[in-house]
């Protein structure tokens, strides 16, 4: 029989120099000299991380429930800043004030573009800053859909009286294995 030791020699350097060769390319390709800087750059009070800033505007929408004769109308901006998180929520979360009147009633709805809002069956305290003002204490309970991206605000009525008042909003929020975190909004362009 003959001996495939020298034939498992070749095979095994080739492996060898792929396998090196692979390693120094993907070094190469996770350096980030030549990124471009974000359009702004402020550190985030609770974390002490670095967070890109970006200016919304608010985005309306409407729709009528013919069965039920009812109609929605909403006013959504995104925030000014994204959140990052360890994986699977890697890659930059923004998020989102959501102002909804739907028939009689009115909701405001705060959610994240990929994460988890740690919530708790009764709630969580969520404090809200209106412009340079103290923080102002509210309740963010989970929807009925037990969706984790999304916490709707109570008492949702003073909320919305102090942010149509306000130019800014910095809301401090809990994420699932991530602490708590803040949200910047800029909002002085609402007409809700």
């Amino acid at each position: 029989m003959k001996s495939y030791l020298p034939l498992f020699a070749i095979f095994l350097v080739i492996g060898a120099f792929v396998y090196f060769q692979s390693g120094s390319q993907s070094k190469e390709n996770i350096t980030h000299d030549n990124a471009p800087a974000p359009p702004i750059s402020k550190e985030n009070k609770i974390t002490n991380t670095k967070v890109e800033e970006y200016r919304q505007e608010w985005v309306y929408d409407s729709s009528y429930d013919k069965m039920r004769e009812v109609s929605t109308v909403t006013a959504t901006i995104k925030s000014s800043n994204q959140l990052y998180f360890d994986a699977p929520y890697s890659g930059g979360s923004t998020g989102s004030i959501i102002l909804r009147k739907k028939g009689k009633s009115f909701d405001v709805i705060l959610g994240i573009s990929s994460g988890m809002i740690h919530g708790k069956y009764d709630g969580i305290e969520v404090p809200v800053k209106f412009d340079n003002g103290k923080p102002v204490m509210f309740r963010g309970y989970e929807p009925t859909d037990n969706s984790y991206n999304f916490a709707f605000i109570s008492p949702g009525t003073k909320f919305f009286s102090l942010l149509k008042r306000s130019k800014h909003v910095t809301i401090e929020l809990p994420f699932y294995q991530e602490g708590r975190r803040l949200l910047e909004f800029e909002i002085d362009s609402l007409k809700f």
